[in-house]
């Protein structure tokens, strides 16, 4: 208990929020300028474009790399506010006193967790010559999509995606939290996070799949 204690309450918000949005920009930048680059897109689109066309696409397209080394951290920042946002729905629900600021904290801090497999991605690809864009996208350590084809349908590729290892480890370090501000035992923190970042999550995978495959025609 003292050791998540320390953890979870001796951190700094600031300092938390400030290493958080560093590293995911460390990640993007090094993802855009040592993998994702200008060779490796000229490579990937040729024969895929009328070579006429193909200066113009590249471009374009490491122009909206570098909007993506920006949107990342925002995307994953959003992605924390909107389980503070479901556990504090639930810790209302039971009349609870514990403040956004408390329950954001401890968000932020579990979901460093996920910096672990991007700085594996990379160095997995740093010195890959050949894969393709949807191979490096999709790349989940820790996962059963390896078990999985790109010719799989996306809604399976998707879910195997995201229900890895490190979303466990993640489900366990915000019980953890729970724990640590609420002093309640395990059990009924397993259930607050179950009840609330659970249905969030799966609310957020069904509006994801339904957007990509429905609006956008992927299948």
């Amino acid at each position: 208990m003292n050791f998540t204690r320390n953890i979870y309450l001796s951190w700094n918000t600031w300092s938390i929020f400030i290493v958080f949005i560093f590293g995911y920009l460390i990640i993007g930048f090094i993802n855009q300028t040592f993998i994702l680059t200008e060779d490796f897109y000229y490579d990937y689109l040729y024969g895929q474009v009328e070579d006429s066309r193909l200066d113009e696409l590249v471009s374009k397209t490491k122009n909206f790399s570098k909007f993506k080394i920006i949107w990342e951290p925002i995307a994953a920042l959003l992605y924390v506010l909107g389980t503070a946002f479901c556990i504090n729905l639930g810790l209302m629900h039971q009349d609870d006193k514990i403040s956004f600021a408390e329950i954001f904290r401890i968000t932020l801090v579990s979901y460093l967790i996920f910096i672990i497999p991007n700085f594996i991605r990379i160095f997995y690809y740093i010195d890959k010559t050949e894969f393709s864009l949807s191979e490096f996208n999709n790349y989940s350590i820790g996962s059963l999509s390896f078990l999985l084809s790109e010719d799989d349908s996306y809604w399976i590729i998707y879910i195997f995606r995201t229900l890895n290892i490190f979303e466990f480890i993640y489900w366990f370090l915000l019980v953890a939290g729970v724990k640590t501000i609420t002093g309640w035992d395990n059990d009924r923190s397993t259930r607050l996070v179950l009840i609330s970042y659970g249905v969030g999550l799966l609310f957020w995978m069904t509006v994801h799949l339904y957007v990509t495959m429905v609006v956008f025609n992927k299948q």
